[in-house]
Parts: structure tokens; C-alpha cells; sequence
């Protein structure tokens, strides 16, 4: 199970700093995937990705207090990132390059309540 979390989800809790890594490599086949009950700290955290032609969805639903995001999903090789949304609202977001992987990034405090990243590639 820790494999699958940490390589296929890329997930990563840290309760010390208040910090949640998702950084998912889900197979393409896969157009979505949710995880529920993530614990950090005082708070249980769901993720729903959601894949489509050109976009990357991320739902976050968090009970708690806010909390800091790594948000780094796979995109296709060669991508370029026209947009990043956070609740609507344009955030800074980059594309990281690598000899076989192309990664969108962002870095976002998630505040309580439901809340979407829209990485627009």
C-alpha cells in the first residue's frame, strides 16, 4: 500500500509543517481518482483529480484549518502550461522538464471548505 501512495499517488503528509505533496503518475488510461480521509493533523482531507484533453482538475474538500498544497501532476511530455486557476482566480504555475516527464506545478495554501486548482496546458 505505502507503494502505491507514495509512487503511483505521489502522496506525501507532512503534519509538522502543515504540508500536503499530491503529486500523482496515475496510468493515462486513468481519467480520475479520488482519495479520501487524508489525516493532517486535526483535519481529513479528500482529493479529486480529473484528467481531460488540455486540463488537469484538482478538488480539494478540507475540514480543517488551512493547510499548504505541492500540487505536481504528470502531464504529456512536452507540454506547455497556458493557465493556472485557483478558485477561478489566475496563480502562478510552471512546467518543470525533465528527459521523460513533463510536470505542472503549483504551491497553494488550501483554506477550509472545498476549494479547485485548474492547470490549463
Amino acid at each position: 500500500m505505502e507503494t502505491t501512495i507514495n509512487g503511483l499517488l505521489g502522496l506525501d503528509v507532512d503534519a509538522i509543517n502543515n504540508r500536503l505533496v499530491f503529486a500523482p503518475r496515475v496510468p493515462v488510461t486513468w481519467d480520475h481518482v479520488t482519495i479520501q480521509h487524508i489525516h493532517l493533523s486535526a483535519r481529513s482531507i479528500t482529493l479529486t483529480l480529473h484528467r481531460s484533453a488540455g486540463l488537469v482538475t484538482l478538488h480539494i474538500s478540507n475540514s480543517g484549518d488551512p493547510f499548504h498544497l505541492s500540487f505536481a501532476p504528470d502531464l504529456p511530455l512536452g507540454a506547455t502550461l497556458r493557465r493556472s486557476l485557483f478558485n477561478q482566480h489566475p496563480v502562478d504555475g510552471k512546467i518543470e522538464n525533465y528527459p521523460q516527464q513533463t510536470v505542472g506545478h503549483v504551491e497553494l495554501v488550501i483554506p477550509n471548505g472545498e476549494s479547485e486548482i485548474e492547470l490549463h496546458f
